[in-house]
This record gives structure tokens, sequence and C-alpha cells, in this order.
């Protein structure tokens, strides 16, 4: 994938190119002062050998001041990115960082040439070295980062340089550094997410784990849903999904999901043919790990090769009264021209059962350039029986927004909009409570102040033997805190808030004043008033919906 400079410069973060502009100024310092230098030896030293000698030692000490120059200067970034690994996704994260005006820095230990010039030119700092040597992140400087993000092909090397940051920023904590660890199985970055390592300290050290196929199911069916809102008459939905590989099965969970959403109460369903050599083994692991699945879907297993005989009779398109009733069509194969091929077939098909309706169908692409540049050209006139729209997975999935919207940030959300509902309901407004916002509207200051309360959420649970599992039976019962519970974890919520405010310069005072931070809560819990006190309870009873907000349950550990 190339990286478009021309859309860094029409983003108008000018500054993230200020790198770039530095290694311009040095490269040019350094042939000026070599220029000069030379001039010097060759009209001074009467001979020429002894000359050309002097001048190649003063050209090595300055390529090697001009290396060191560039590490120098990486001491003086701040809150800036690194990027460790060499995987598919480190073209568009470089990109759209830089877009979004951070100083990155990528860490690389086979990197080649063009790569690195490409990268460079960007305006990225480039380190060639073992991500996992504490001495090259010490260099890279992640105890001043923002973000870390570990994108590397294998999951352990991921794992691995995230401890080894974690034992730096451990010396050090004068921040909160965001270390985003990618995981390849999405099914283990789910479990992953759900049991943090205890070592980790997350008030220094924010450990989360992501995965770009689970995103992709979210966004693809937000950029083409595969179904209307009629909540009073369920439409006659039929999805044909091709390939059920990572990506495929989020589909199909997602899918689900949303249904029930919209249409679980009126007890009709929505049919998936899902096309794969291993669809049936699919479709039973599905159903095992969520129960419910086949409440809501009816799920139509063909096993079988894509231009198989089988495949290219295209029996799957029709229905029991023998016509053609797919709505929309999801090819999610690895090979993005094979996924073409197979979508080109299938408008073939259509053609032939004469069907009347356009079929969206949706390939899997990896980037925005590319095969999905030539899917833009693609006839779409009113004639077509289908329209083909690609979906480019990384970089719709390697944003920054996205990225770091894991489960702690999602979580913290999830807190801001349970604190808007309660708000709301109890009459206050952005005039009264500055708090009162959209989280995009809300000051850094209250996202923050959510962030910590979502971490203090994990911790809170493992005091009581809650602990925090993938949520897969959407009708279970929500969780309850028995009343001991609830008002022990009161106590300790209102301690962590007052703690919070303190630590940030906030005292006591009668009035809330937010200008002189000051706050007639800063005071101990057994002080407050009973209306005080029951906002703490509700925020303690609202844990349970707000974890399930972010697919998340939780399950006790006592008795078990």
């Amino acid at each position: 994938m190339q990286i478009d400079s021309q859309k860094l410069k029409s983003s108008g973060k000018w500054y993230s190119l200020a790198p770039s502009v530095t290694r311009i100024l040095i490269r040019a310092g350094i042939i000026i002062v070599a220029l000069i230098i030379g001039y010097f030896i060759f009209y001074t030293v009467p001979f020429l050998t002894t000359g050309l000698t002097l001048y190649t030692l003063l050209l090595i000490f300055l390529l090697l001041f001009y290396n060191n120059m560039e590490l120098f200067l990486l001491r003086f970034f701040r809150s800036h990115v690194i990027i460790f690994g060499s995987s598919y996704l480190v073209p568009a994260l470089v990109r759209n960082f830089l877009i979004q005006g951070f100083q990155v820095v990528l860490v690389e230990k086979n990197i080649t040439q063009d790569k690195l010039h490409e990268y460079r030119d960007l305006g990225a700092r480039v380190i060639q070295g073992d991500p996992t040597d504490p001495e090259i992140l010490e260099i890279a400087g992640v105890r001043r980062a923002r973000y870390l993000l570990c994108v590397s092909e294998d999951d352990g090397m991921n794992a691995e340089i995230a401890l080894r940051a974690y034992a730096i920023v451990q010396k050090s904590p004068d921040k909160i550094v965001s270390c985003f660890v990618h995981i390849v199985d999405p099914n283990l970055c789910s479990l992953l997410s759900t049991n943090q390592p205890e070592i980790i300290d997350d008030t220094i050290f924010r450990l989360e784990f992501f995965n770009i196929y689970k995103t992709a199911a979210y966004i693809v069916l937000k950029d083409y849903p595969p179904f209307p809102y009629l909540p009073s008459d369920p439409p006659d939905i039929h999805l044909l999904l091709i390939g059920g590989g990572r990506m495929g099965e989020n589909l199909i969970i997602h899918c689900a999901k949303n249904w029930r959403e919209r249409y679980g109460k009126t007890g009709k369903k929505f049919t998936i043919t899902l096309i794969d050599n291993k669809a049936q083994t699919i479709k039973s692991s599905l159903t095992i790990r969520y129960p419910t699945l086949l409440k809501y879907c009816e799920i139509i297993s063909a096993e079988m090769k894509v231009f198989s005989p089988e495949f290219l009779k295209g029996e799957f398109l029709i229905s029991k009264a023998n016509n053609c009733n797919v709505t929309s069509v999801y090819v999610c194969l690895a090979d993005e021209y094979l996924g073409l091929s197979v979508a080109l077939d299938l408008i073939r098909q259509i053609k032939v059962r004469g069907v009347i309706q356009r079929i969206p169908i949706i390939i899997r692409t990896k980037y925005s350039d590319g095969l999905t540049s030539i899917l833009n050209r693609f006839p779409s006139g009113d004639n077509e029986p289908a329209i083909i729209h690609a979906f480019p997975v990384i970089d719709r999935t390697c944003g920054l927004d996205l990225i770091i919207g894991s489960t702690h940030e999602l979580t913290a959300r999830a807190i801001h909009e349970e604190y808007l509902q309660r708000g709301t309901e109890s009459g206050l407004g952005a005039l009264t409570n500055p708090a009162m916002k959209s989280w995009e509207e809300l000051p850094e200051f209250y996202r923050e102040a959510n962030r910590r309360q979502a971490d203090d959420i994990f911790k809170k649970l493992k005091m009581i033997q809650v602990t925090i599992i993938p949520l897969t039976d959407w009708e279970s019962p929500l969780f309850q805190f028995p009343l001991g519970e609830i008002e022990f974890l009161a106590q300790m919520e209102h301690a962590r808030w007052m703690k919070e405010r303190l630590n940030n310069g906030w005292s006591y005072g009668q009035i809330r004043d937010e200008g002189h931070m000051k706050h007639p809560c800063m005071i101990p819990y057994e002080q407050l008033s009973e209306e005080e006190k029951e906002k703490d309870r509700e925020s303690i009873r609202a844990i349970p919906k707000i974890i399930r907000k972010v697919d998340l349950d939780l399950i006790s550990l006592k008795n078990k």
C-alpha cells in the first residue's frame, strides 16, 4: 500500500510533517558543511590522496552525526505514537496517525529501504531494531509516549513487546501510557479483553487488545446495513455470506444482535446462507458459543468451494418458492481478487434468473486503493441487477477512534451515557453541569474521569470475586449485586472520585464552582446526604448494564 502524502497535506495537519522538514534542514546543513570543509581541505592539503582520505572520513563522520541526530531528536518527543511491527496494518496506522497530527515513531526489525524512505519522507521516525529490546524501547521513548501499538504478525511477539514496554513505564510512572495489542484470533481477543493480567498496574499502563475483523464486521454492517428499521413490520431478509472466516463469523453474530434489538420481540427470523467448505463446522461452533443465536436467524450451511460445479449452478440463490430472494451478499474471502471473481459470477447468475430488484454485493478488500479503485469504476446503472461495493478492511478499521475504542474506552463512553440518562431524568442540563454533554463535546478532563472510573470498575469487581466474561447468552438475566456489596462498592467509588479530584486540585466548597474547583461532595462518604449517597449506589447498580453495552457480562466466582 502506498501512503498518499497529498492526503496528509490536504488534511490541514501541516505540523504532522514537521519531522520531515527538520530532516531536510539537517541534510541541507550537512551538505553545506561538507562543501565548505571539502573546499578548505583541497586548497590547504598539499597531497590530493591525503585530501581525499580526509574528505572521506569527514563524510563518514557527518553521516554518523546525522543518524545520531535523528535519534537525539526523539528525546524531545512527548505524547507521541509508537508502532511496533511489520504487519499489513502498519501503513494505514502510520498514515492515519500522521493525519491526526501525532508524531509517529515506527520500530521495525527488518524494514526495506523503500519503506524506510517512504515513512521518513512522510514525517515518521523509523528505528531499525528489535522491538523487544529494552534499549530500543528506551530510544523510542515509551515512557513519554501516549499510545503504543503492537501490530506484528505474531500474537506472542505483540504480548512480549507490551510487557517489556510496561517494565520500562513502571520505572517512571509520570503519566498513563495506553498500549494496544492486536490479536489475530477474534475469540482469543475477547477472552484476553476480559482477563487482564493482574501484574499490570492500569493506573499507569492501559493494556488493551483489539482485532480488526471484529471491528470490520461492525463497520461493514453500519456502512451497508442488511435490513431497514421497520419496527411494526419486520422485512423478509435473506443474506448470502461467502467465506466464514474471522470476519464472516463476526458478521453473523452482529447481524443476529442487530435483528434481536430491532425485531426480537416479533418472533420473526432472518435467513443467512453460509457458503464455505467448513460451513457446518462454523455453524455448530457459533451455536455452541451463542446458544440463542438460532432464535433470531436461520443459518443454511452450504459446504462447497467457490467455482466448484455446485457453486456455479447457483441453486443456493433459489428459495423454496423457486425465486431469488437474496437481499444482500457479503463476500468475505481473504483473496480479494478471488472475491471479485465470485461477485462477477454471482451477477451473471442473478441476471440469468431475471431478478428485478438490485442486490448489493459487498466485497472485502484490504486497502482503499488497488482493487477498490477498480471496483469504483464498475457500471452501476439502474438496469444492473446487482451493484458491487468494496469494503477496505484495513483502511476502515485502523482509524484512531476505532483503535482506541477498545474495552476500557467503550466502557468509559457507556458510563457517560448512563450518567447523561440519569442527569436528564433528574432535570440536569449543561448550563448547571458542564459534564452534561455528549462524549464528542465533553472536555478532556471529564473524559479522563470516565476512563478512570472504567479502570476502577475492574478493580472493584475483583474485590468482591466477580469477573467479566464475553457476552454470549443474550437472553440471560442481568447480573445483580447484593445490597451489602452495593453499599461497600459505593463507598469505594466515592473514595476513588474524591482522591481523583484532590489530585487535580479540587477542594471542598459549599457550592459547586467549576472555575475555582470547589465541590460540596469533597467530604467522607459517611457525611454525604442520603441523596448524594444514592447517586453513588446508582452508579454501582448501573455497572452490569454498562458492561453489557460493550458485549461483556458479569459472573460471580463465589461458591464456584
